[in-house]
């Protein structure tokens, strides 16, 4: 197996290389997923598998909601990434010349807590939150208020009577055959 780093939007590699393309957790980072989607389509070969794995509105469905905090988790979630793409991408795909597109949708366990987070969900989510702070920080205007925001987010994950969702949606198709 050989990992190389490259451009998702302008990928270095021949048409028609490969027989399955994985993305996991990339395509709503980017400015322009249609143009990840046409590369897809470049370089799968004819009746190629395309699996795209992608978070749906991740740690946004909250119960019971705290208004204050829902309104800031909307603001940065999708100050962050487009939490939105999972349920576009069958009608991308489709749009894009694929076929027999299918979705898987289950409960993600790691940005889902049900009741207090776990110590392991916890880290995990705060080093999310570390590594996008600076863009945090600049959707809700300043250093201060994105520390508060974290602060808020993780004390609400602590509660017992709290449950965060977060779905996990598998899309896979295939590529067009050229006879």
């Amino acid at each position: 197996m050989v990992f190389e780093q490259g451009n998702l939007q302008a990928l270095c590699f021949a048409p028609a290389t490969f027989d399955i393309i994985w993305s996991r957790f990339v395509l709503y980072f980017l400015p322009q997923p249609d143009a990840a989607i046409a590369e897809f389509k470049r370089v799968i070969r004819p009746n190629g598998t395309i699996i795209v794995s992608l978070h749906s509105l991740s740690a946004m469905i909250n119960h019971p909601e705290d208004p204050s905090l829902q309104e800031r988790q909307r603001r940065v979630f999708d100050g962050l990434a487009d939490m939105r793409l999972a349920h576009k991408m069958p009608s991308k795909l489709l749009a894009g010349g694929f076929r027999d597109i299918s979705v898987e949708i289950e409960l993600d366990r790691i940005y889902s807590t049900l009741g207090p987070i776990d110590p392991a969900s916890r880290r995990n989510i705060e080093e999310v939150f570390k590594a996008g702070i600076n863009r945090i920080s600049d959707t809700l205007g300043g250093r201060a208020e994105a520390d508060r925001f974290v602060a808020d987010s993780l004390e609400y994950c602590d509660r017992p009577d709290t449950n965060t969702y977060s779905l996990l949606w598998t899309i896979k198709c295939r590529a067009p055959d050229v006879s």
